[in-house]
């Protein structure tokens, strides 16, 4: 299969393929839910400037149009910033009126950020799950999944492979002369957007202590209380009489599975990258 798109096309060519095709999606605003680390904050371009940092944003994007971010007080690299790029390709179908409710989560990764600040460029689409192709588990509400594509592999084919590419965020290249007036091609003229209320992920539950409770000691007079001792199965006792070194087996016995090291999955951490 020859595919038209790839993730190293120019910020907004995908997008405009995609209003070409048609559908309801020219003039749409998407929702988008940008979450930063903690401690950073996030901006977008507004009338030729950024906006006031925030530590996320929620916002309705056009589709086909390219946003410049800035990405300010990044953990561990003070007085550093990021000026990555959003490319919205595709719309979500929520109910009608829960449009706001279920955005589009995109997720800025420090370990990305902080590739970006040692001159690495990373490319991260972010897609919709295929039902029938998704992993049937419950996921961590607190953090976005993600992972990266293997040597040699397109993050927009792998992503069109495994369900339905809706937005590309690139991370790294260029950063303005001036911050405070950034020059209009750097903005990509500055599209308009709909700002919506941010609703913050929800903190992780603090796990709660419980105190020990002191031990009841027995009256005097009585024996201390002792715990029964387990008797192990006949077989196992007569295994145990062998001698050291031999295992007891009994007839409830079961030899767990032995897993091969070398049959384990191996992770890639390179970009560009997919992630969902």
């Amino acid at each position: 299969m020859h595919y038209r798109h790839n993730a190293a096309m120019p910020p907004g060519a995908i997008g405009s393929w995609q209003l070409q095709r048609g559908g309801p999606i020219a003039g749409y605003f998407q929702p988008v839910q940008l979450r930063s680390p903690s401690g950073a904050k996030v901006a977008l371009a507004a009338q030729g400037r950024f906006t006031e940092p925030q530590p996320g944003v929620t916002a309705g994007f056009l589709i086909g149009q390219v946003y410049r971010l800035r990405v300010t007080s990044i953990p561990n690299f003070p007085g550093e910033e990021v000026y990555p790029t959003l490319e919205v390709i595709d719309r979500t179908y929520p109910p009608p009126g829960y449009e706001a409710r279920f955005p589009i989560v995109v997720e800025l990764n420090p370990y990305d950020l902080e590739l970006a600040l040692q001159g690495r460029f990373v490319t991260r689409v972010i897609y919709v799950e295929d039902s029938d192709r998704a992993f049937p588990v419950r996921e961590n509400p607190h953090m976005q999944e993600w992972f990266d594509v293997r040597p040699g592999e397109d993050p927009l084919q792998v992503a069109d492979a495994l369900g339905r590419p809706v937005a590309i965020l690139r991370i790294g290249g260029r950063t303005p002369s001036d911050v405070t007036q950034p020059d209009l091609r750097f903005l990509y003229g500055c599209p308009p957007f709909v700002p919506l209320p941010h609703a913050p992920a929800a903190p992780e539950p603090v796990p709660v202590q419980v105190p020990a409770q002191p031990v009841p000691e027995a009256p005097q007079g009585q024996p201390q209380f002792a715990p029964p001792q387990a008797t192990p199965p006949a077989d196992a006792q007569q295994s145990m009489l062998r001698g050291p070194g031999v295992m007891p087996v009994s007839s409830n016995y079961e030899r767990p599975p032995i897993q091969n090291s070398a049959l384990l999955p191996v992770q890639y951490r390179r970009v560009p990258s997919v992630m969902r």
